[in-house]
């Protein structure tokens, strides 16, 4: 049987090319493969790297050894690879924290050339396996959650949980809830293998990415509606980095009943959305039969006296300059 070296040696000499990931993915990743012969593996580790175990991605491999590295007291990171002459990797290395020796005096490093580690080969169809585990330290390992954290590689999420997480978090699942589910899932808070400023970093980087996308929505959503109604009016304000700082729209139907029944409105922001704290505000009056009418909506980035003067006179000026007699609001205007 030859070495891993060897193996290396030869599929680097074929001139090998591919993706950086099996083709076509495996409907299961390793982790929930795992997870589901729990029953099956009474004695054994469950995420334990042993020879053999295939993953669709490097990324994917580090996500299991990491998990593995948090249940027996250890920290990872990325160690050598080797590429063919197509720049295809055919080698990859996971190893110890601690992997590697210190040659600076004085240096804080943990490095005292643990030999811990996993090595990765390539499968047929683009995906890795591996070939080669390491399973004894030269140091002591972390007992306990605070200590286990120390560990860089522990502000890791597996892409099992980074799914999990987004799915609460487009379904507007608050942080503080979302980090309670997991302890939940978990048994308890020790159980979860990152601390909760590592998921307030990555929730903040999915609202970030959302109201992105949501104002790509919000704009493709008012075009549709221009479509539909000609007469739809929108004026948007921008600050001074020309980002959307409020955004004020009235319909056909909203500057028809302005039209009738605009001598008197009420202005109202006790309204906000749940993701992004803005308020909206509503332009709202009575017809003649006592019924409540919308004139306009506005979504605000703040609420400040230039922005309330902003949206006034912009509302004013949609409704062909017609001034209400009175306005029923406990902001100052100044129109």
């Amino acid at each position: 049987m030859q070495s891993p070296t060897a193996q290396i040696l030869i599929h680097m000499n074929v001139g090998a090319n591919g993706p950086d990931t099996r083709t076509p993915p495996s409907t299961k990743t390793a982790i929930e493969r795992r997870l589901l012969e729990m029953n099956d593996r009474r004695g054994s580790e469950i995420f334990e790297p042993v020879v053999g175990t295939d993953f669709d991605s490097c990324q994917e491999a580090y996500g299991f050894y990491n998990l593995y590295s948090w249940e027996h007291g250890f920290g990872i990171r990325r160690g050598r690879s080797r590429v063919n002459t197509n720049k295809y990797k055919l080698m990859h290395e996971l190893v110890c924290q601690c992997a590697g020796k210190n040659d600076k005096e004085n240096s804080s490093s943990c490095k005292i050339d643990c030999k811990a580690m996993v090595r990765l080969l390539r499968t047929k169809n683009h995906g890795w396996y591996v070939s080669m585990f390491v399973k004894e330290h030269n140091h002591r390992l972390s007992v306990g959650y605070d200590a286990k954290l120390q560990w860089n590689s522990h502000d890791f999420i597996d892409p099992v949980s980074f799914d999990f997480i987004k799915n609460l978090r487009s379904n507007n699942v608050s942080v503080g809830k979302v980090y309670s589910i997991l302890c939940g899932a978990e048994w308890n808070s020790q159980a979860v293998p990152y601390r909760k400023q590592v998921l307030r970093t990555l929730c903040a980087k999915f609202s970030q990415d959302t109201i992105k996308d949501d104002l790509k929505k919000t704009m493709k959503l008012l075009q549709d509606m221009k479509m539909e109604d000609m007469n739809l009016k929108v004026e948007i304000g921008v600050d001074v980095e020309c980002r959307v700082r409020t955004m004020l729209w009235v319909t056909g139907k909203n500057r028809q009943d302005y039209f009738h029944f605009g001598d008197v409105i009420t202005f109202d922001t006790t309204y906000k959305t749940n993701l992004y704290n803005m308020p909206f505000a509503l332009f709202v009056g009575v017809n003649n039969h006592f019924q409540s009418v919308i004139f306009g909506g506005a979504l605000m980035r703040e609420e400040t006296e230039a922005a309330f003067n902003w949206l006034f006179k912009t509302f004013v000026a949609l409704m062909n300059d017609k001034h209400p007699v009175t306005i029923l609001t406990e902001i100052k205007l100044q129109l």
